[in-house]
C-alpha cells in the first residue's frame, strides 16, 4: 500500500493514495476509477475545490484519529439498512455532516454504539477476543461486540429535516440549485448554507432568530458559548435540530426570513461575520439577498433630513426628550448612535 503509509491511521474516505487503490483493485478486481469514486473525492467541485487528506474539512464528519483508534464519531449508519442489506455496508454520503437521516427508512442515523457509545471503527474488529469467524466490523461494535443490526427501532426524524436533506442531496447530485430563477453552482451554494447553519447555532442570536421561525432555540444552541467546533463536530441529533431550523427558513422563504430579521433590528453584519470562521467569503446569492434586506449602511441622511426627524419627534412628544437612538431609528439608519445626529440635536436644542 506504499512505503510508510498506514491505512488505518488515515481517513481513507477523504482520498486514498495511488498505491492503496492499486492494492485494493488487485484484491477485489474492481477498477481503480470505481474505487476512487467511492471516496469523498467524488464531491470535489461541488462541496469543495480540493479536499485535504487530513485536518478539518467543511461538511466532512471528523473521525478524530489516534493512531488506529477513533475518538470521533465521523461514521454514521442506519441499523435497519444494515439489517436488510444482502451484504451490510456503509454508504459514502453518511460521512457528510448534513446527512442525518436514512432517506429510505425515515429514521435518525446513529453515530455510535447504543450499548457502549463507542464510535464506528470497522477495522478495529479484525483482532481481539470478541471477534468471531465470519463476522464483520461493519455490523459488530469493536468495543462491546454488540450487533448494530439489532437496534431496529431508531428515532424518527421530523419530516422537514428529511425534506431539507433531500434538497441538499439533490443540489449535491446536480452540482447546484435554482434560487429565484437563477442557477447557483454548488461551490457557491453550500458556503451560504454553512453560514446559515452557523447563524442558527450562535447563542448570541438564538433569542431572536429561532422565534421568528416559530421554533424554540435548542438547549445546545443556548449553551454553545463554551462548545468547541462547528456544525461538523456536533452529534447527529444536534445537527438534525439545526437542519430543522434551516428547513424552516426554506419553508418561509429567504426573503421573508430576512424581512422578519429586519424587524428585529438584525444587521447584515450578523449574517456575514461567519465568513472568517468558515474560511470562505459570502457567496454572491447570499450576499445579494442580505444586502437587499438588511444592509442600510449605504444610506447617509442629509442634515436637513436629520433636522426634519428631530423636529417631528419634538412636535410629537413635546414633553419628552429626543434621543439619538430615536432619530436613528426614525430615519432607518443602520446604527443607534451617530455623531452627526448628536451634533444636530445640540444645534436644535
Amino acid at each position: 500500500m506504499g512505503r510508510g503509509r498506514q491505512a488505518f491511521s488515515c481517513d481513507v474516505d477523504r482520498g486514498a493514495w495511488g498505491e492503496l487503490l492499486e492494492a485494493i483493485s488487485i484484491a477485489t478486481t474492481e477498477p481503480i476509477a470505481a474505487l476512487r469514486s467511492a471516496t469523498l473525492q467524488v464531491y470535489a467541485g461541488v462541496l469543495w475545490g480540493d479536499l485535504a487528506p487530513q485536518g478539518r474539512a467543511r461538511w466532512v464528519l471528523p473521525i478524530v484519529k489516534r493512531g488506529t483508534l477513533r475518538d470521533g464519531f465521523g461514521v454514521q449508519y442506519c441499523p435497519i439498512c444494515l439489517a436488510t442489506d444482502a451484504v451490510p455496508h456503509l454508504r459514502l454520503h453518511w460521512r457528510l455532516a448534513f446527512v442525518v437521516a436514512c432517506e429510505r427508512h425515515g429514521c435518525l442515523l446513529q453515530d455510535r454504539c447504543d450499548r457502549c457509545a463507542a464510535p464506528v471503527a470497522p477495522h478495529r474488529w479484525r483482532t481481539g477476543p470478541l471477534r468471531e469467524l465470519g463476522s464483520s466490523g461493519i455490523w459488530r461494535c469493536h468495543g462491546c461486540g454488540a450487533d448494530r443490526r439489532d437496534h431496529t427501532n431508531p428515532a424518527a426524524v421530523h419530516a422537514s429535516v428529511l425534506e431539507i436533506q433531500r434538497m441538499l442531496l439533490s443540489a449535491l447530485a446536480q452540482g447546484g440549485v435554482l434560487l429565484d430563477g437563477q442557477a447557483v453552482f454548488g461551490m457557491a451554494f453550500f458556503p451560504g448554507i454553512a453560514m446559515l447553519l452557523s447563524f442558527l447555532d450562535d447563542a448570541r442570536e438564538s433569542g431572536r432568530v429561532w422565534p421568528v421561525l416559530q421554533l424554540t432555540p435548542p438547549d445546545f444552541v443556548r449553551n454553545s458559548g463554551a462548545r468547541y467546533g462547528g456544525f461538523e463536530r456536533q452529534d447527529v441529533s444536534a445537527r438534525a435540530e439545526l437542519l430543522r431550523g434551516l428547513a424552516a427558513i426554506w419553508a418561509v422563504g429567504f426573503d421573508e426570513f430576512l424581512g422578519r430579521l429586519a424587524k428585529q433590528r438584525v444587521s447584515s453584519g450578523r449574517l456575514l461575520r461567519y465568513a472568517a470562521r468558515l474560511r470562505t467569503s459570502a457567496p454572491f446569492w447570499y450576499l445579494r439577498m442580505i444586502k437587499n434586506h438588511l444592509d442600510r449602511s449605504s444610506y447617509v441622511p442629509t442634515d436637513q433630513e436629520i433636522d426634519g426627524a428631530i423636529g417631528h419627534l419634538k412636535s410629537s412628544s413635546p414633553m419628552a426628550s429626543t434621543t439619538i437612538r430615536q432619530v436613528c431609528q426614525l430615519l432607518g439608519m443602520a446604527t443607534n448612535s451617530s455623531a452627526r445626529v448628536a451634533s444636530r440635536l445640540r444645534a436644535c436644542a
